[in-house]
């Protein structure tokens, strides 16, 4: 049995939709199983934004400046055979609820020595959010 993780934020369920459109033919196989995990913000982003809501995200998520989040529902000791993180882009950034899960112990424990492969849900100029999300990686341990 093969067990993966799937980390995911999504405001609009667009990421979810994704994952399920990726991920249909593993989640037919009975030798797969696939666990889900969404990373809450404590205070939601609402969607649509205000105009005041999007300029006031803008520099913290620019600025990786994490947000609380709600705690894992995962034990982050548990291993994977591999992890997926799905997000989309902020302001050429990851979007901050991702960002900031991976500035977690948590996220620092489970990730460590895991095979990690990311998806985006995006329109375009998302090079940056991918780079900050390498980044990321990379200083949490060997992938």
């Amino acid at each position: 049995m093969k067990n993966i993780l799937v980390l995911y934020y999504t405001q609009t369920g667009q990421i979810q939709r994704a994952l399920k459109a990726t991920l249909k033919n593993m989640e037919l196989d009975p030798e797969v199983n696939i666990r889900y995990e969404l990373i809450q913000p404590k205070h939601p982003f609402p969607y649509p934004w205000t105009y005041m809501q999007f300029f006031d995200t803008f520099p913290e998520t620019v600025k990786s400046i994490p947000c609380e989040i709600q705690p894992l529902t995962i034990d982050p000791n548990k291993k994977f055979d591999l992890i997926i993180i799905a997000y989309q882009p902020w302001f050429l950034s990851v979007c901050r609820p991702i960002d900031s899960f991976l500035q977690t112990p948590e996220a620092a424990t489970l990730l460590n020595n895991q095979s990690v492969v990311t998806i985006l849900s995006c329109r375009n100029m998302w090079l940056n959010g991918q780079e900050k999300m390498k980044h990321h990686l990379k200083k949490l341990g060997p992938n």
